[in-house]
């Protein structure tokens, strides 16, 4: 046979070992695509759209419960009555509409995986419905066993989600502190040692909130209270937070001798009357909390519940002016028993008069040394409150008598209380508040801007 003949068999004989490789090949990976693609569709375990469920239904350890989703929350039908957990029931659902295993085994020793007796999950839609068969965790922690209904083989699913089917009462039940959204708080009442410490109301006419009338002399700040609420509404505990449920003995966690007491009232006419135990964590980072309706402990951190220690001055302005300075047309100042001085201003076209000497305030160091000894006494600087007494307006520090460009008058005392502090008195009444020495005596006190006005006036 010619060389020629030789060397195109050769190479027919070498194409034909190459494209028996290439077949071998290419049905293998056909077989291992079918494979992996037979896996994935086995290990994709439910499938459906999480906002077609309206119902679910847990069989557990602690029992049966059930819920439906009606107008946008759900309810609890059968287990007990107590608020469910909103944001559970929905991650509950998106979760499972998309169940996907980790891993399978075969399901010939269901003891050996914890679903001889499983807890069972069901979701129902109005066509449909899913269960879900839960069994142990892994000896590790890192995955639970499930089993869907309709599937032959056993499942694993990771701990951190698989923790959803693991339904228990306190994983259905409300984390919330109160169960009021914004605008649902009409007021809030605070109790220590038997005696109320502050109650802020809300007006729901005017959307704003206010004390009651014996601080109605005082500037109230809506903001800080505004705050406050915000706050209480948004407070949850996380379910290791959740400690005891309907509680009978008191003394166990110290609520028998509570450290505070509040009472929430909604705008809806209902209630939650709360205990709380300060001194629980030795180290003062926790406070405990119980709703006295259900019973239910929480735990907290000592700054999530900080209105428990507010008191009136956390809701005042702590620098209150007693009149409007542009409005001031004349003022009797008279300071530590001395002879009255008369002043005449009217800041708006930069006047001022002290004890008869004409002042220009479009000088600006005279404008600043004329104002910082009006705002001196003109603004108050709260330091404490104390409703609870009528002190007599009698042989004050400061007495300050104001007529304003429309007529009227007002009038400005302070007295002395003793240990540093002077009671604030407006119009002749005892306002509610008290200053100290700061804001009388001292660097940028009443006493040292009256002397710096009446050197630069050269009087």
């Amino acid at each position: 046979m010619n060389k020629p003949i030789i060397a195109l068999i050769t190479v027919f004989a070498a194409a034909g070992i190459s494209v028996g490789v290439f077949l071998g090949v290419k049905n293998s990976k056909e077989k291992d695509d079918k494979k992996q693609a037979e896996i994935i569709a086995d290990y994709n375990l439910l499938r459906f759209d999480s906002e077609s469920i309206n119902k679910i239904e847990f069989d557990c350890d602690e029992g049966r419960y059930a819920a439906e989703l009606k107008e946008g929350v759900w309810s609890l039908t059968e287990g007990g009555e107590f608020p469910l957990d909103q944001t559970y029931f929905q991650l509950l659902c998106t979760y499972t509409s998309d169940l996907t295993a980790d891993n399978s085994f075969d399901n010939s020793e269901p003891a050996k995986y914890g679903l001889d007796t499983p807890e069972t999950v069901t979701l129902h839609s109005d066509s449909d419905s899913y269960k879900i068969y839960v069994g142990d965790i892994s000896p590790t922690n890192d995955y639970y066993y499930i089993t869907v209904e309709g599937k032959e083989k056993i499942y694993t699913v990771s701990s951190i989600n698989g923790s959803v089917l693991k339904a228990e009462k306190m994983m259905l039940k409300s984390k919330d502190f109160v169960p009021y959204g914004n605008r649902g708080i009409e007021n809030i009442t605070v109790t220590r040692d038997g005696k109320q410490t502050y109650s802020v109301s809300y007006d729901k006419d005017g959307d704003t909130w206010y004390m009651s009338d014996k601080f109605d002399m005082l500037t109230f700040d809506v903001t800080s209270v505004s705050t406050m609420v915000s706050n209480i509404i948004r407070l949850s505990a996380s379910i290791e937070n959740m400690l005891d449920d309907e509680l009978t003995d008191l003394s166990k966690y110290g609520f028998d001798k509570p450290t505070a007491e509040a009472v929430i009232t909604g705008t809806d006419g209902t209630k939650c009357s709360f205990v709380f135990n300060e001194k629980y964590d030795p180290k003062g980072e926790y406070v405990l909390a119980m709703e006295m309706n259900s019973r239910q402990v929480m735990k907290f951190s000592k700054s999530e519940l900080y209105f428990i220690n507010c008191t009136p001055i956390d809701f005042l302005l702590l620098y209150m002016p007693i009149t409007d300075i542009t409005k001031v047309r004349e003022f009797e100042f008279s300071f530590e028993g001395g002879e009255t001085e008369k002043y005449t201003m009217d800041v708006n076209a930069d006047k001022a008069s002290c004890i008869g000497k004409e002042l220009d305030l479009s000088d600006g160091s005279m404008n600043i040394t004329f104002r910082n000894f009006f705002n001196s006494f003109n603004t108050l600087k709260i330091t404490a409150v104390d409703t609870s007494i009528a002190p007599p307006l009698e042989n004050p520090i400061l007495e300050v008598s104001y007529t304003l460009a429309d007529g009227t008058t007002k009038t400005h005392h302070l007295t002395d209380a003793g240990d540093g502090n002077y009671y604030a008195f407006i119009d002749g009444k005892y306002c509610g508040a008290l200053t100290d020495k700061t804001k009388v005596k001292g660097l940028n006190s009443i006493e040292d801007f009256h002397k710096q006005l009446l050197e630069a006036a050269g009087v």
